[in-house]
């Protein structure tokens, strides 16, 4: 056990699931192993910490996202992305572009794009407008696009990515 600026925590093994009949495990942060043979492996890896390190895992029709992050607790958070097609292949890893704002994943007409407050304000605006990042048809890219400030910046929008207590 650690007491840190986290609260209590202690080292847990990491995370393991099955997909496309097989089983991926992530014994440490910025490590993937698939059928018990690395996969990815980050320049640095870290042990998984209960109270400031974890996974989110979705997955649909065309493939499986997998969200990691850690964090300190003060000033420190990392979260990185890694797509995984429906035959077990891993398409893309990503860094997750921004942190500490509201931020998140949706589904719009069957493409998956990234959003965060973040891009809304107008100091980070490319060009005037906010922007957003859209998965390309492959699954191995995300690109930056132009998007609509009335629709993507308006409050409404903005609740659905404010975290739950």
């Amino acid at each position: 056990m650690f007491e840190g600026e986290c609260g209590l925590s202690k080292k847990f093994k990491g995370y393991e699931f099955s997909h496309a009949e097989q089983i991926f495990t992530m014994p440490k942060i910025g490590l993937l192993h698939r059928n018990g043979k690395e996969l990815y492996r980050d320049q640095r890896t870290y042990d998984w910490w209960t109270q400031s390190s974890g996974a989110e895992i979705s997955k649909n029709e065309n493939f499986l996202i997998v969200r990691i992050w850690d964090a300190d607790c003060i000033d420190l958070y990392r979260a990185k992305i890694f797509i995984i097609s429906n035959r077990g292949q891993l398409l893309l890893v990503q860094d997750e572009w921004v942190a500490n704002w509201n931020n998140g994943f949706f589904y719009e007409k069957n493409t998956l794009s990234y959003w965060s407050e973040w891009y809304c304000h107008l100091k980070n605006r490319e060009e005037g407008k906010p922007f957003l990042y859209k998965l390309n048809d492959s699954y191995t890219k995300f690109t930056k696009q132009s998007v609509s400030n009335e629709l993507y910046c308006s409050d409404d929008f903005k609740k659905s990515f404010e975290k739950k207590s």
